[in-house]
């Protein structure tokens, strides 16, 4: 039978025991920034940490289609950004359309599903969580996204996308 005293002292004990944090889509904890859709415009934060890229993007994607983040990760390789993208097997049109716009662009077919969603923009910023880089992960589900800042976070995923690169197949070899 519920009991609304336990459960209220069940929450006050589980939030004395670890921290507890009220959500605020403007925090910014140290070097992370979190966003959730549907209330958040995850897919600006994503635009504007690629516009700001200067050296490098590294992606690896389950799915990769939202128009605004394709164009945007375009317009940085033709600011001179190296781009490397790695994708889910299904998306072999996308790596194929990318590949012939001279992005240097993988498919991940070793595992059942490639379901990363990872960017690392110049080594030092990592884009991750659930958000897809879709149009429905911003205007139909409810997703998370983190932005990571720190060296130490970036060269973790970035090795982890050299290690799954060794694995990959390269689009237009």
């Amino acid at each position: 039978m519920f009991n609304p005293l336990k459960y209220k002292l069940l929450i006050l004990i589980t939030c004395l025991s670890i921290p507890c944090f009220a959500y605020d889509k403007n925090v910014k904890v140290n070097d992370l920034s979190v966003c959730f859709t549907p209330y958040d415009r995850c897919d600006n934060l994503i635009l504007s940490n690629i516009e700001q890229a200067k050296k490098e993007i590294l992606i690896q994607a389950y799915q990769f289609t939202s128009k605004p983040i394709i164009l945007a990760v375009l317009q940085a390789k033709e600011r001179g950004v190296g781009v490397k993208i790695i994708l889910d097997k299904t998306q072999r049109k996308m790596a194929v359309f990318l590949a012939n716009k001279g992005i240097e662009t993988y498919l991940d077919t070793k595992p059942a599903i490639a379901h990363n969603k990872i960017m690392i923009i110049d080594g030092n910023k990592v884009i991750t969580g659930s958000f897809n880089f879709s149009k429905n992960a911003q205007a139909r589900n409810t997703e998370n996204l983190l932005v990571l800042n720190g060296e130490r976070i970036s060269g973790n995923y970035k090795d982890y996308f050299y290690k799954r690169l060794k694995l990959s197949i390269k689009e237009l070899q």
